[in-house]
């Protein structure tokens, strides 16, 4: 697959993630915010925003291989752990559940972005037309039509 514009905006989200926590760090009187729940906040917001820009529909197919399975399973694990984080910082003001959320967060973000650039293409629906009892009506309808009787 190749990376989506979706890709690139929670990548521009991602950066102010990057740079609040940055400025977090380095001066925690920063003029973004000015302490620890309202960066967890913020990042948690922004954060969020970059999770619903990614793409899921592709991930569940009827079958999936075991490095899709792997995959669902790596970053569920960083979506748990990076709620946690957030509501763990957001009710005791720890700097640590802070950066344990900015380290899961950009660890989606990675995970998301290198899966859509090497992952293989869906196969469309032009690829992968529906299987069922009718196929063949569909697929050749000149064929297959249905004919009336003869009417009186």
């Amino acid at each position: 697959m190749r990376p989506t514009r979706t890709d690139l905006f929670a990548t521009l989200l991602v950066a102010a993630i990057i740079g609040i926590y940055t400025v977090y760090v380095r001066h925690t009187t920063g003029w973004v915010v000015s302490d620890t729940r309202a960066t967890t906040s913020l990042v948690l917001v922004l954060g969020a925003a970059a999770c619903a820009l990614g793409q899921t529909d592709d991930l569940f197919p009827r079958n999936h291989h075991r490095a899709t399975a792997l995959y669902v399973l790596w970053t569920s694990v960083l979506g748990i752990t990076a709620l946690g984080a957030a509501v763990i910082g957001t009710v005791s003001d720890s700097a640590a559940a802070l950066t344990v959320l900015f380290g899961a967060t950009v660890l989606l973000w990675a995970s998301a972005t290198l899966r859509h650039a090497y992952a293989a293409e869906p196969a469309g629906p032009a690829q992968r037309p529906e299987r069922g009892p009718r196929t063949h009506e569909v697929i050749e309808p000149e064929t297959h039509s249905v004919t009336k009787g003869p009417t009186r």
